[in-house]
């Protein structure tokens, strides 16, 4: 599972992930770490997925040929079609996404978040939601203003959610990363903070 949250602002777009991977079966324990803020190639937009790893591939592979943010926005549904069905073969484990990227159309940033289950309140399942803000439960609560935002209140956030008592250990961990979006910008993610998590321990 993957710690994620984003802020969306009128000039940019804020996501921030944690560095960590479980396997099923074995909840806390930490088997790996991998920067999970995934840039689209060819356009300004990245995302993060949560539950199975390979959904980042399927993920990727279902944009190929998509040329802009906006017509990938504009092209959704039939995207998500593509990697609905690459995961209902590749793994049984229900994902989340959560997308952002900029608009030239608009010249603002979006950020969309989907689940594919029901543990999210007020989400339906396959529905594509347009926020301004979002965080996982286990991420943590975010700041009540966020027009100031920066990585620091998100290290907070999941610093908070690391320290909260969780049945199996926490799902947070070996570092935060992040990553902004904003018109022009260079698509870059940055390791903001690390924890001394080791592999084949439960992170507490």
């Amino acid at each position: 599972m993957s710690a994620m949250l984003g802020v969306c602002l009128p000039d940019r777009l804020h996501l921030m992930s944690d560095g960590a991977v479980f396997c099923e079966g074995r909840p806390g324990v930490l088997v790996g770490q991998m920067e999970k803020i995934i840039w689209i190639p060819g356009m300004t937009a990245a995302f993060i997925a949560r539950g199975a790893w390979i959904a980042n591939e399927r993920f990727l592979a279902a944009c190929d040929g998509v040329g802009s943010f906006d017509e990938l926005i504009g092209g959704l549904d039939a995207v998500l079609d593509t990697f609905d069905e690459a995961m209902r073969e590749a793994s049984h484990i229900d994902t989340e996404l959560l997308i952002g990227g900029w608009s030239d159309d608009l010249d603002r940033p979006r950020l969309l978040y989907r689940a594919m289950h029901d543990r999210t309140p007020g989400v339906e399942p396959g529905n594509v939601y347009e926020v301004t803000a979002f965080t996982t439960g286990d991420a943590g609560l975010l700041p009540a203003d966020l027009t100031s935002f920066q990585p620091a209140d998100g290290i907070a956030s999941f610093e908070a959610a690391r320290r909260a008592e969780v049945d199996g250990g926490s799902h947070i961990g070996v570092a935060v990363y992040h990553a902004q979006i904003a018109a022009g910008a260079t698509p870059r993610t940055v390791k903001v903070h690390e924890w001394l998590d080791a592999l084949g321990t439960l992170i507490t």
